[in-house]
């Protein structure tokens, strides 16, 4: 392993920071039409897989969870700790959005969802990638209790804020 371990960064002056898109940006949020792709049965959110304008692969969590999520990932990024990138929707439309098994009181005229939190699936999909954010991101090392993942640090041989 070569560098020193990271799980924060300087933020530097905190009150310059951007906390309507945290460790995003407006040039690389999701961008309608949205297509569904497959539901994600796993955790304990109802969440699903979409593509956006950009055939950017998206995981869209809904309900009271992916909420608190999004609050979370702004508050820790804004001190320093890497968050992912991640983008709220009051509502957004979903072609070819089928019945979900989960999370269908957030679903209007069956295919506006209300309440959507998207973040970027990383494994797959084309489009734009947050170059260094997401390259230290693929190389954490993550560590497991049980099922729990309770650590994630990434390598990095710079000191980057």
């Amino acid at each position: 392993m070569k560098g020193r371990v990271h799980t924060s960064r300087n933020p530097g002056d905190v009150s310059q920071r951007n906390l309507t898109f945290g460790p995003g940006s407006a040039e690389l949020a999701p961008v309608a039409p949205f297509t569904f792709v497959k539901e994600e049965l796993t955790g304990e959110s109802a969440k699903f897989d979409v593509t956006d304008a950009r055939g950017v692969t998206w995981v869209v969590k809904v309900g009271p969870g992916a909420q608190v999520e999004m609050v979370a990932t702004r508050l820790v990024w804004s001190v320093g700790y890497f968050a992912d990138e991640a983008y709220y929707f009051e509502r957004a439309e979903i072609k070819n959005l089928p019945k979900l098994s989960r999370g269908k009181e957030f679903i209007e005229n069956r295919s506006v969802v209300r309440g959507a939190h998207h973040s970027r699936r990383l494994d797959r999909g084309a489009g734009v990638r947050r170059n260094e954010e997401i390259r230290l991101r693929r190389r954490c090392l993550r560590r497991t209790i049980g099922a729990k993942e309770v650590l994630c640090l990434s390598f990095t041989s710079s000191s980057r804020s």
